[in-house]
C-alpha cells in the first residue's frame, strides 16, 4: 500500500498518517480494498 498511499497524501494534500488513516478507514468499511494506479490518475484528471 505505500506507493497508492503516496498518491493518495499528493492527491488531496493532507501528511502520510493521514492518508494512511483514510485508507484504512475506507478498507474496514468495505469500500476500498485495493487501490491501482489507474484509480489514482482517474482521480487526478477529477480534481484538475
Amino acid at each position: 500500500m505505500p506507493a497508492a498511499n503516496n498518491n493518495i497524501e499528493k492527491l488531496i494534500k493532507v501528511f502520510d498518517a493521514t492518508a494512511t488513516r483514510y485508507l484504512s478507514e475506507l478498507e474496514e468499511e468495505g469500500e476500498v480494498c485495493e487501490v491501482s494506479i489507474k484509480v489514482i490518475q482517474r482521480l487526478r484528471g477529477l480534481s484538475h
